[in-house]
């Protein structure tokens, strides 16, 4: 949740995110993560889970949350899930942004944090 009263833009949320990565491929960058929806409205409360699913929006409505951030975007993979979810978020009036492959390949994403708890090394050929 925002602090108090404050009130943002969607947009300045994600300009925010993308400055903690250093993108080298945009394309990629671009291809896995993004705002999958816009609600055009500011936003005072976020909601934040691993991935968007038809009951964590419904969560999300229950919480009153503006926009939701996920790690993954709605599975492809599950025929309509994509298209469901985004009726869904309109209909709620709920802003979505996804960060899959940056999150998990950043300095302190998922790869790097396995690397890390291992004790592993990587090694640049």
């Amino acid at each position: 949740m925002l602090r108090g009263d404050v009130s943002i833009d969607v947009s300045q949320i994600v300009e925010r995110i993308n400055e903690l990565f250093n993108v080298t491929n945009k394309e990629i960058y671009a291809s896995e993560s993004g705002v999958t929806y816009h609600a055009d409205k500011e936003v005072k409360k976020i909601g934040y889970c691993v991935s968007l699913t038809l009951e964590t929006i419904e969560e999300a409505r229950i919480h009153g949350v503006d926009m939701m951030i996920t790690h993954h975007d709605a599975w492809d993979e599950i025929y309509g899930l994509k298209e469901a979810c985004t009726e869904k978020l309109a209909a709620y009036g709920i802003s979505h942004y996804y960060n899959h492959l940056p999150l998990d390949d950043c300095n302190f994403g998922t790869n790097d944090s396995l690397i890390k708890k291992l004790n592993l090394e990587i090694i640049n050929y």
